[in-house]
């Protein structure tokens, strides 16, 4: 205790000072040490505490210095594949680590050793997109790589079709001629696929092997991917009811019967959702945005679809090169405002169906960051979840 060792030293054989002593409260020592400097191996010291009568206590200090370990490391650092619901596929991992022993979770190693090689098999038996981890542990590191799963039909599980929505909105209802929809399911298609365009300059009707039909008829597709596919709806779709189909690996889903309407508008929004601020452009070639409102006064350009027919008459699958305006009648209102319209129909160098308004800010609404903004096409309105930042 304190009142019997009235002082402390310490002495190291090598390494330099790295022992460190102390008298703290209620009479305890401290004492600590540190490895900063020093190489790996063994260190000795020694602790020595004297009473006040002169009589000493010498206690042996042992530090052991490790070797730092490696990184551990695995490659490939994600993984994307693609199989058949029912089906397992192996993918082989290179790993390395010091030390070298290896666990990983969710299987067992083909080596208990490295640098090694690991195959782990991967199944599903739904259709769809797995998102899941492996996990790799040597000594106190770990590495999680990152696997996607993308699950396609097979015989025993077939594509699903759940729902027909505008792709604007994602509001369920009634297609109209050149309107884009998507489409949601499970095993609808495989690895996501973008549009490009085929050797006839026109929209692809195939994508990743991937076919949406309407009415029996093979109709342009702008996305593919498991669970959605977005598709445009032929301007010769006709009136009453349409049917509607998806085809995925040549495996079909159930056909759905959905109405068809002259029109059905909606407009995009930024977020994708169909809510919250929408695709307009301001006067000066700007995204308007809450930071970034439109003028009074000025012109915006509103990106939409479901605008119905076009005059001239639009082609199924065509990248429109020129201007043609909707054959409907069309009003916008802005915060409640109805704004002047100055055009109204195909976007240039957009797949017609997309639908393309310029407009002015009306001089009489109220500033706002998120006024509702609103297409009637036909006298058929457009969801109330797309907004507008007017100053």
């Amino acid at each position: 205790m304190r009142q019997d060792y009235s002082a402390l030293s310490v002495a190291t054989e090598s390494g330099g000072n790295w022992l460190k002593a102390s008298f703290q409260v209620s009479d305890n020592v401290l004492v600590s040490a540190s490895a900063v400097g020093l190489s790996p191996g063994t260190y000795l010291g020694t602790l020595t505490l004297t009473s006040t009568g002169g009589a000493s206590l010498q206690i042996p200090v042992t530090l052991v210095v490790l070797a730092p370990s490696a990184p551990l490391t695995v490659t490939p650092a994600s993984v994307a594949l693609t199989l058949q619901a029912g089906q397992t596929v192996t993918r082989t991992f290179t790993v390395t680590s010091n030390p070298s022993t290896l666990f990983y979770g969710g299987g067992r190693a083909s080596s208990p050793y490295t640098p090694a090689t690991v195959q782990v098999g991967f199944s599903a038996m739904q259709p769809g997109t797995i998102y899941t981890t492996v996990t790799f542990t040597s000594g106190s590191g770990s590495v999680i790589v990152p696997v996607v799963l993308n699950v396609t039909a097979s015989a025993t599980f077939p594509p699903i079709l759940a729902s027909v929505v505008r792709a604007a909105s994602g509001a369920p209802s009634a297609i109209s001629p050149g309107e884009i929809i998507s489409l949601y399911g499970t095993g609808i298609g495989s690895t996501p696929s973008g549009m490009t365009l085929d050797a006839t300059g026109k929209v692809p009707t195939t994508l990743g092997g991937t076919q949406v039909l309407i009415n029996n008829i093979a109709v342009p597709l702008i996305y593919a991917s498991s669970s959605q596919v977005n598709a445009i709806v032929p301007y010769e779709v006709g009136s009453g009811a349409a049917t509607v189909q998806v085809v995925a690996g040549g495996m079909p889903t159930g056909t759905w019967s959905v109405p068809v309407a002259p029109s059905a508008p909606s407009i995009f929004t930024l977020s994708g959702s169909g809510v919250g601020p929408g695709a307009i452009v301001n006067q000066d070639g700007s995204i308007n945005s809450a930071s970034n409102p439109a003028a009074r006064g000025t012109a915006i350009q509103i990106y939409a679809t479901g605008g119905g027919q076009t005059s001239p008459l639009s082609s199924t699958g065509v990248v429109a090169q020129t201007a043609s305006s909707l054959a409907l009648p069309i009003n916008v209102s802005i915060g409640g405002a109805n704004a002047q319209v100055l055009y109204a129909g195909n976007a240039p160098g957009e797949a017609e169906g997309v639908v393309q308004i310029n407009a002015i800010v009306p001089q009489n609404v109220a500033p706002g960051a998120a006024l509702p903004i609103l297409l009637t096409v036909g006298g058929i309105p457009s969801p109330t979840t797309a907004t507008i930042a007017v100053q």
